[in-house]
């Protein structure tokens, strides 16, 4: 009679379980013109789950119970929605700009490049560590204008150190990765993105740290907005002087003043100083970097301060001695799912050799891309997907 008890509490408890997940799909749109909004962040309350909007618009989230879902972006106003709310296959929010004009310029006792020197150090001191991050990498590559490679998967990413020396280790939990087979050896070396290198310089903030001095007045304007939707979040604005002859980029970083916490910083080539590009050798290789955008996003939640989502886009050229030509376009986006700061454990042996997804063999166990990757494909990016799958 026991076990018959037993078994039927667990039956019901299995019913409730299934019953209260729930599938969610949105997509965001801006309230005022009806475009939909990539890059923004999407966090469920009391949960560590994360997810980010892709290009159009769309996130898609698989919940175990009701919630309350923040969606945040700095060009708009924050909106918590309730996932009793979302009830069709596909819900459309909207979202309100913030106003522009609001905008104030603040002005700063001490050079902002000592503010930001501040911020960068205080930063890289209150990242959580040790955390385990379960994030979703994906990565596209084009050769000559055409895809030649696609890669994605879940990696745990199990982050140790200090705030100047970052210390990860990668494992695959999940991956898949198709392109053309290309014969040439040297391809090796442009297969995709290294983990390692993206979390310890973002961790790091090894791009800010070169502007924390006076020398970088001499080549950089500086200055300090408000935030319209939020008080407590200033901007700050650094740009390439014109006059200046050597390849410079723009940066844009959002911080909480009262914490003197970095919450984005984004950063690409200015297209003013493109042209002072310069040839440069790796390897066997020698390469000329026509584009390079950056961005990153944290989270601030009570006494955790985390990484939320990095994106990477880089486009160069590539050639060696035997008269092997690239013209590259690479991108790489890597979303925090769930994260856990507390004590944990892995075998050692997991650990990838090289932090390079695609080099890893292809380890499929479910459809992680569908609802729980955070970062739901496109209808166009699923069509280049299947496309170079079925090449392999």
């Amino acid at each position: 009679m026991k076990e018959k008890l037993l078994l039927l509490i667990f039956f019901v408890c299995t019913v409730v379980s299934f019953a209260q997940e729930k599938k969610i799909t949105v997509v965001l749109k801006n309230e005022k013109n009806q475009e939909v909004i990539p890059g923004a962040t999407v966090s469920v309350v009391h949960s560590n789950q994360g997810a980010v909007s892709n290009e159009d618009g769309t996130f898609r989230l698989t919940l175990q119970a009701t919630s309350e879902i923040v969606i945040t972006h700095l060009t708009f106003k924050t909106i918590v929605l309730s996932s009793d709310n979302l009830k069709l296959d596909e819900n459309v929010v909207f979202m309100q700009e913030n106003d522009i004009q609001m905008e104030e310029m603040i002005i700063s006792k001490i050079p902002i490049y000592q503010v930001l020197s501040v911020l960068v150090d205080n930063s890289a001191k209150r990242l959580s560590m040790p955390i385990h991050l379960n994030t979703y990498c994906r990565e596209f590559i084009k050769n000559q204008g055409k895809y030649s490679r696609f890669t994605d998967g879940l990696v745990d990413l199990h982050i140790k150190g200090k705030a100047k020396k970052v210390d990860i280790d990668a494992i695959a939990i999940q991956n898949r990765s198709y392109g053309l087979n290309e014969d040439d050896p040297t391809s090796e070396q442009l297969i995709g993105f290294n983990l390692d290198k993206i979390i310890e310089n973002t961790y790091e903030f090894r791009a800010l740290k070169k502007l924390c001095n006076k020398k970088s007045e001499k080549d950089y304007d500086f200055e300090i907005k408000s935030n319209p939707s939020d008080e407590n979040i200033y901007i700050i604005n650094i740009t390439p002087k014109k006059e200046v002859e050597k390849l410079l980029y723009n940066f844009k970083v959002a911080y909480n003043r009262t914490e003197n916490l970095i919450l984005s910083v984004e950063y690409k080539i200015a297209d003013s100083h493109i042209q002072y590009s310069k040839e440069m050798n790796l390897l066997i290789l020698k390469f000329l970097i026509k584009k390079e955008n950056f961005k990153a996003n944290f989270k601030l939640e009570k006494d955790r301060y985390f990484l939320a989502n990095t994106f990477s886009d880089v486009c160069f050229k590539a050639w060696n001695k035997r008269s092997m030509n690239y013209d590259l376009e690479a991108s790489n986006a890597l979303v925090v799912k769930g994260h856990s700061d507390e004590n944990f454990s892995y075998d050692k042996k997991d650990i990838m050799n090289k932090p390079v997804l695609a080099r890893n063999e292809n380890n499929i166990k479910s459809k992680y891309w569908e609802f729980d990757s955070g970062l739901t494909p496109t209808t166009d990016e699923e069509k280049i997907i299947e496309k170079l799958a079925a090449k392999s």
